[in-house]
């Protein structure tokens, strides 16, 4: 996918995501319910973009996959994950869900609702 000044439109027509675990790409990943595999940049030090992702995962909302650093390592290693999750509609609309039903989005949804009473 290029570039776009839509993400919203993105987000809302993807089936699931391969992105990295920037905190912002969580954020988005979670907010949008968005099925994903995670590949963690794999040069950061401290691996925090694992541990930004860790929260989805186990939620059910995610997988985080191992970046190998070669694209052919990756491919073998992600590339069933994908065919997988794209072949079963069901494991999708259930990763959605966990994240729907998360409850850091419930949360702000009843605090909008407690402040519009």
């Amino acid at each position: 996918l290029g570039f776009t000044h839509s993400m919203a439109d993105a987000w809302g027509a993807a089936d699931l995501a391969i992105t990295r675990g920037g905190a912002n790409t969580i954020a988005e990943i979670a907010i949008n319910c968005v099925p994903s595999i995670i590949l963690p940049y794999p040069y950061h030090k401290d691996d925090h973009q694992r541990t930004n992702a860790e929260p989805l995962e186990k939620l059910g909302g995610v997988v985080i996959a191992k970046d190998h650093k070669e694209l052919t390592l990756n491919i073998q290693d992600i590339g069933p994950e994908i065919v997988e999750l794209m072949a079963h509609h069901q494991t999708r609309f259930a990763m959605r869900q966990a994240m729907l039903n998360a409850p850091a989005v419930n949360d702000a949804i009843s605090i909008a609702n407690a402040c519009l009473r």
